[in-house]
């Protein structure tokens, strides 16, 4: 195979895929109990046919990204809204999707009923806080209902509680902002963003089982430490992130760590037993070296 056709976006399609596959019992062994591996990768192969550049994403962050995809049980396709494969730079990432959000938030078994609604310029929209909230949305039967002017999001536990988040324009720009929104699902799936956003926010208020919902918190925590991490990419010298850099970068870092297994050898010596992250670039690098070639 020439060198021209070996970097052709096909053969590097295939190569990525031929690689995923390799691991498709892997996936199988991450994958809640009822879903199998062919169906996740298939929903791999359509996010890399929707979304080219995540070819040109270094091989490592797409097995991390699609690992905790996998742990989480929701499809990376991006078309069902559970999440979204999104190239940055020579990384991959993994964004929650709403519906993914919700997905998990039913999986806890603490909540009855959980949704969101986007609110319009013309829609009739009441909100109040106090001992005695009030929330009461009408939409606009308009065709051109006006720009988005705000969100909410309305949880209904299964002891009978209520828990409510509203979140206004300028809330929400500002977050769509700080994480890069002007590519990938803040701009193909805008009102869905919308909605995760005020979603994200409300699940930090509800008296959740930390056991049962363990999920929805390690979605919730794998996207603050990629916030934290871009919060530190685009900083300056000048003004630093909220939250301070130090402890952006300590989040990154803790994100990035490569699980360490030690075994004690017949000396009483120490040994680490899993490959560095290196060591997996270079494993992984050879893999779809050779898927080309082949």
């Amino acid at each position: 195979m020439s060198k021209e056709l070996a970097n052709s976006p096909k053969a590097r399609t295939n190569a990525l895929m031929a690689t995923l596959m390799a691991r498709e019992q892997t996936f199988q062994g991450l994958l809640p109990e009822g879903l199998r591996a062919s169906w996740f990768l298939g929903e791999v192969r359509v996010a890399v046919a929707r979304t080219q550049k995540l070819v040109d994403c270094d091989i490592v962050s797409v097995v991390d990204a699609l690992t905790t995809c996998a742990q989480l049980g929701l499809s990376p396709s991006g078309r069902l809204g559970s999440a979204y494969l999104i190239p940055y730079k020579t990384k991959c990432t993994l964004v929650i999707g709403y519906r993914g959000y919700v997905d998990l938030a039913y999986r806890s078994g603490d909540v009855a009923s959980f949704h969101a609604e986007v609110v319009h310029e013309k829609d009739t929209f009441t909100h109040e806080e106090g001992l005695q909230p009030v929330l009461k949305h009408i939409r606009t039967e308009e065709d051109n209902p006006g720009p988005l002017r705000a969100v909410y999001a309305v949880a209904r536990m299964k002891d009978g509680g209520l828990g409510h988040v509203v979140m206004l324009r300028r809330e929400v720009l500002a977050i769509k902002a700080r994480n890069g929104g002007s590519s990938g699902p803040w701009v193909t799936d805008e009102w869905e963003m919308w909605k995760k956003t005020a979603i994200r926010r409300l699940i930090k208020l509800l008296p959740l089982s930390p056991t049962r919902a363990k999920d929805l918190f390690r979605a919730e925590s794998e996207e603050h430490a990629q916030e934290e991490a871009l919060d530190v990419e685009f900083s300056t010298p000048v003004e630093a992130p909220r939250g301070g850099v130090a402890a952006a970068k300590a989040a990154l870092k803790a994100r990035n760590a490569e699980p360490v297994t030690l075994e004690v050898q017949k000396d009483g010596t120490m040994e680490n037993s899993e490959p560095s992250a290196e060591e997996r670039a270079e494993v992984l690098a050879a893999e779809m070296e050779a898927s080309r070639a082949g």
